[in-house]
């Protein structure tokens, strides 16, 4: 971001702050036209804050950093033993260190001391730490529609990203990814029923959410994934088996999952299917003519 953008977002004039669902982060959103847009009327921009998206980058570039000065850390180790000792090497250790850590390496300014003892060290650099800080959370949308305010701009994103999740996760359920097909006809049934489950995944997160139930689409398929049916096999002395078919005992927390969809796990549906005795075939030898 230029520094247009990082005044822009540093300031909090003009930021709307978004409604959210109890426990969810908060988002602040503005919107100004864009000064470099050479389209009439200019493009719009959507200057958006997350809280969440900060925290989730804060914990990314504090690992990042950890693993950068640990690297500098066994190369200063390896110099001061003695291991290394060449400055061209060094040198150009030092350089791969900065490539393989690109995210934070630009927040450190890494030197190699030739006396009294030959030494790498490295010191953060503040003033670059500290504007990225403030940058940590934040992300710009650019649009052409010129009749939606900021917050309805920003659901409409926020719509964008559920539908691409949607489509994701259940591509991967459903085992319709990866997309080999080649036909027309094949393509348009693969995307149908992609839409078709996608609408029933909107259904399932809505009517949970109307029960205060905002867990992710994932976390709800790994707590149910352990209920499941089991087949029971019972064979008798006629030689019939009787082939039984029913769900498990659900654990508490997938009770209270089923209770907000409102279905009655104890109901579930059941199978009841009698294997009959199979037909044995009497061989009847031929009699041979002749003596």
């Amino acid at each position: 971001m230029g520094v247009f953008s990082r005044k822009e977002f540093i300031q909090a004039d003009g930021f709307v702050a978004m409604e959210r669902r109890p426990g969810q982060s908060a988002v602040r959103v503005r919107v100004r036209a864009d000064p470099e847009s050479k389209a009439i009327p200019p493009d719009q921009l959507v200057l958006c804050h997350s809280q969440g998206r900060r925290e989730k980058e804060t914990a990314i570039r504090s690992q990042a950093e950890v693993r950068f000065l640990a690297a500098l850390a066994k190369l200063a180790l390896r110099v001061q033993s003695g291991r290394l000792t060449d400055v061209a090497k060094i040198q150009r250790a030092i350089g791969r260190v900065q490539i393989r850590h690109g995210r934070v390496q630009r927040f450190y300014t890494v030197a190699l001391v030739p006396a009294p003892q030959l030494a790498v060290t490295w010191s953060r650099v503040d003033e670059a730490y500290s504007a990225d800080d403030e940058l940590l959370g934040c992300y710009v949308l650019r649009t052409d529609r010129q009749n939606l305010s900021a917050p309805e701009l920003w659901s409409l994103y926020m719509g964008l990203t559920k539908a691409e999740e949607g489509f994701r996760a259940l591509k991967s359920s459903l085992g319709l990814r990866p997309n080999y097909h080649q036909l027309e006809g094949r393509v348009e049934g693969h995307v149908f029923l992609t839409v078709l489950a996608y609408h029933l995944l909107r259904w399932v997160l809505h009517t949970l959410a109307e029960a205060r139930e905002n867990r992710s689409w994932e976390t709800l398929r790994t707590i149910l994934q352990t209920h499941c049916y089991t087949t029971i096999l019972l064979p008798t002395r006629s030689g019939q088996t009787y082939r039984l078919r029913r769900a498990g005992q659900p654990e508490e927390c997938q009770k209270a999952i089923y209770r907000a969809l409102g279905i009655q796990w104890d109901k579930l549906p059941q199978a009841k299917v009698v294997v009959p005795t199979k037909n044995t075939l009497d061989f009847v030898v031929p009699k041979k003519n002749g003596p």
